[in-house]
């Protein structure tokens, strides 16, 4: 493949049927992805070649054999993993029912020539989640299938979202976001040459046979650290521009075209196709939904995730999926976990880092690995905290008329026996811890207010 060339074009072989196909997505040189929403769907990319700017890399995630329809996400078909759950896969794959086969072949023929469009797109990654569905369920992959029906989600919404089209109704005041967005280029220009400054480090500490034990590794840890601050420093960026954007600096206007979308042909298709494969999802929240089961048994009973770190970041995306499906209640027991364990690693962590010291047996490499830990579980407590916060003011403002009404009826109670009649009255629990954090509860304490300034 030549340095310049829009597309990377391997030929590989299906795991499944063993024919000769070419694997086939845009060149990751050429692109990096650009703004994020919670659920890490990615809203723009920043293309380095100007005629790149229609294509869309998140439609390419997949792959699919076009002989058998086998399907699977692309990474994992240009280096496969060869586990278990591959040959429960395969097994899964080999004794499919023909209706279900019938849906794969249908799907299969939405997905065009040439440069994916949304439906084929669609098509695809429907394909992938079905097929990540044969398996029995204790024999299935759940973090790839959450992957997939995450990606797929995305892909529902786009199809659904409203167009928008965005205009400046007065210029910026300028310094304050000139400044934040040029400090945003800065950080992804750094998080670019990072990765190539990783890849050549891996690359030394392979000549020079120091692959063994990474953590270990000078060329691996100096690296690997430099990736944590920059992530500490992306989301201290994000949280800048939020303060930025709500104290109005920038004064815009967005247009929506808010005309519900005519059903298309996809549309048309999946509903026909769910007769014959019932678990075939439809729409966003489905898709959402399945995602959050499978990462939530991944986390508690598989063992994809090797640290507490990683198990972190699967917490904070099952929280923002479920606050975007509306299940706040769940939501808050997620970001429990978050804290819980977060500040138990972090007490962990500042304990081997002070018997270390106590012993000279800890070396300065290790206490900074160690200190970077802490710094990324910092970070992750902050955004529990503030991800709590969200939380319970839109459960508050849900629960609005119940919580005036009770605390009406209970203006002459005592604050036990308001906590009391708050839960009676169907006010869940956190919330009425919160509301007596708020001081609330507390007799003569005027009902505005609820929200903290």
């Amino acid at each position: 493949m030549a340095g310049n060339d829009t597309f990377v074009e391997n030929q590989i072989s299906c795991p499944y049927c063993a024919e000769k196909s070419i694997l086939h997505y845009p060149n990751p040189n050429l692109y990096r992805a650009g703004r994020r929403e919670p659920d890490l769907r990615v809203t723009s990319y920043i293309w380095f070649r100007q005629e790149c700017e229609h294509l869309q890399p998140h439609y390419y995630a997949v792959w699919q054999c076009p002989h058998c329809c086998y399907a699977q996400l692309t990474e994992n078909i240009e280096n496969p993993k060869e586990t278990l759950k591959e040959e429960y896969l395969i097994a899964a794959f080999d004794a499919i029912p023909n209706d279900k086969r019938i849906v794969l072949q249908e799907l299969r023929r939405l997905i065009p020539e040439g440069e994916l469009n949304l439906p084929g797109a669609t098509a695809l990654h429907l394909a992938a989640v079905l097929v990540s569905l044969l398996p029995e369920e204790d024999k299935r992959d759940h973090h790839e299938l959450g992957r997939l029906a995450l990606r797929l989600g995305w892909l529902f919404r786009e199809q659904t979202e409203p167009k928008k089209t965005v205009s400046i109704i007065e210029e910026p005041p300028g310094v304050l976001l000139d400044s934040v967005e040029q400090l945003d280029g800065l950080i992804r220009e750094m998080a670019q040459s990072l990765g190539d400054a990783r890849r050549a480090a891996e690359a030394w500490a392979d000549d020079f046979g120091e692959t063994k034990g990474k953590e270990e590794n000078p060329y691996a840890a100096t690296t690997a650290a430099l990736g944590d601050k920059l992530a500490e420093m992306r989301t201290l960026l994000t949280m800048l521009q939020g303060a930025v954007v709500r104290r109005g600096v920038t004064s815009i206007e967005i247009v929506e075209d808010l005309s519900v979308p005519e059903e298309t042909y996809l549309d048309k298709m999946l509903t026909s196709l769910k007769s014959l494969w019932p678990e075939l999802p439809l729409t966003e929240n489905q898709c959402l939904r399945l995602a959050v089961d499978a990462f939530e048994f991944s986390y508690n009973l598989e063992t994809t995730f090797q640290s507490i770190e990683q198990s972190m970041i699967v917490m904070r995306l099952i929280t923002n999926l479920l606050f975007r499906l509306g299940e706040h209640e769940r939501a808050l027991r997620f970001v429990a976990v978050i804290y819980k364990s977060g500040t138990a690693y972090k007490k962990e962590l500042q304990q081997r880092i002070e018997e270390g010291r106590r012993a000279e047996t800890l070396r300065d490499i290790d206490e900074q690995r160690l200190n970077r830990k802490i710094g990324t579980v910092n970070m992750s407590i902050l955004q529990a905290r503030e991800s709590r916060r969200q939380l319970l003011d839109v459960l508050i403002e849900k629960h609005n008329k119940i919580i005036e009404k009770t605390l009406s009826e209970t203006e002459s109670k005592s604050l036990a026996a308001r906590e009391q009649a708050m839960r009676s009255a169907g006010v869940p629990d956190e919330v009425v811890i919160e509301l007596k954090a708020r001081n609330i509860l507390t007799k003569g304490k005027k009902k505005s207010g609820f929200f903290r300034g």
